[in-house]
């Protein structure tokens, strides 16, 4: 593709964003990044004209949105944020800027902001697992652990399917001491990824909070096996290894 793609014509819009996915789907976030900028400048433009303004808001809010997955990608959480509330700005109901945004927070741990957001989320559509997902993150965040556990049940009540909702219901039950409890949310992350890192890692640590120090270091030592550069699984191994008998 040459630079004449981007010119100020409308339909060169639609092109430019199938553009954009292929990048991002390649992992060529600087080329998609720069696309995307362009695409945003093209709907700029547009705006400006009464005809096509409806149509060049929502596209600048689909390349806001696809601009803070790129920064996201790059672990560039200061610009998702920036980029969040520029789409979140232009159309106050698009629950997916307000995903991106309380994702953003979450990572820079401003807990109550991120659960601030997640909450929107959850009011412009109640049955998004990302949002609930989202607001237990925050509250697990903020020690909130009971209010994070009703937030954990209901990502797995929209989508039993998926390792998240298991993986917070387990955070939230460990930081509430009930360690058989959250052995059982292991369980059924195990029982769909047989071979996941932190389902071992997470299984070790509520057997060493049981004092069941033997068990809990064969879990570790799958964890190890599984993935050997991570420092959680040998930290386990250590304290399972010295853990009083």
């Amino acid at each position: 593709w040459s630079s004449d793609v981007c010119s100020s014509d409308l339909e060169n819009i639609f092109v430019l964003r199938r553009i954009i996915n292929i990048l991002f789907g390649l992992k060529e976030y600087v080329e998609a990044k720069s696309w995307a900028e362009n695409t945003i400048k093209i709907a700029e433009k547009l705006s400006l004209s009464p005809m096509y303004q409806a149509f060049a808001e929502q596209t600048l809010v689909r390349n806001y949105g696809m601009l803070s997955k790129i920064y996201f990608a790059q672990s560039e959480f200061q610009k998702v944020e920036n980029v969040a509330r520029k789409a979140r700005d232009l159309d106050p109901e698009d629950k997916i800027s307000w995903s991106q945004l309380s994702g953003a927070l979450l990572r820079q741990r401003r807990y109550k902001e991120a659960l601030d957001a997640a909450e929107e989320v959850n009011r412009i559509d109640k049955n998004d697992s990302f949002g609930w997902s989202n607001k237990a993150r925050a509250l697990i965040g903020l020690k909130r652990f009971e209010d994070a556990r009703l937030a954990a049940e209901k990502v797995i009540e929209l989508a039993p399917k998926k390792v998240m909702g298991w993986d917070l219901l387990h955070r939230a039950l460990h930081s509430l001491h009930l360690f058989e409890e959250a052995m059982e949310a292991d369980t059924q992350i195990l029982k769909m990824k047989p071979r996941d890192y932190w389902g071992h890692v997470s299984r070790a640590k509520d057997l060493i909070a049981l004092n069941r120090a033997k068990e809990a270091l064969d879990f570790a030592d799958k964890a190890i096996e599984i993935n050997s550069s991570k420092k959680e699984g040998w930290n386990l191994k250590w304290n399972a290894l010295y853990a009083p008998r």
